[in-house]
């Protein structure tokens, strides 16, 4: 069961299968877009891996809960 909390309007966190999940919102800075930065650390570990940035929190945490399956499988 993913359990989800939002401590500001800019991070979500949200946990799926043990894993940590958090969308970060970025702003736009010199030639990079803004975007929603989602990073996933494993259960026992306090490593985040950034795995990519996507113009919604909720795409971001979508591809997070598929970066968890991949690796789980």
């Amino acid at each position: 069961m993913a359990i989800s909390s939002i401590n500001s309007p800019h991070i979500v966190d949200l946990e799926h299968q043990g894993w940590k999940l958090q969308a970060r919102w970025f702003q736009p800075f010199w030639k990079s877009n803004g975007g929603w930065v989602c990073y996933v650390s494993k259960p026992d570990s306090s490593h985040k891996l950034n795995i990519g940035r996507w113009p919604t929190s909720d795409e971001a945490l979508d591809q997070g809960r598929a970066h968890v399956d991949r690796c789980m499988a």
